[in-house]
């Protein structure tokens, strides 16, 4: 069974529309919720940029993200990148 990013990171692409690379450069600060809508914000930062100017976008979290399994794993992290890589 696939964990933590493997598993994270290709579901955040399906759902969002974005580039693994972007799903990967996801902080913490980057879930925002918007007139009550919890949203993925995708803005260039120190440890990641975007492809293009009008890569940057807010994107709604689905609703497949939010259920089901949850992250298991303990809490969720309070900074930094959501899906620390391991190589």
């Amino acid at each position: 069974m696939l964990t933590g990013a493997k598993r994270w990171l290709p579901l955040i692409a399906l759902y969002s529309g974005c580039r693994i690379e972007e799903g990967a450069g996801l902080r913490v600060v980057d879930i925002k919720k918007t007139e009550g809508v919890l949203c993925f914000d995708f803005v260039p930062h120190g440890r990641r940029g975007l492809k293009a100017a009008s890569s940057r976008r807010r994107v709604p979290v689905h609703g497949s993200l939010c259920h089901g399994n949850g992250a298991q794993g303990g809490p969720p992290p309070q900074e930094g990148v959501m899906l620390p890589i391991r190589r």
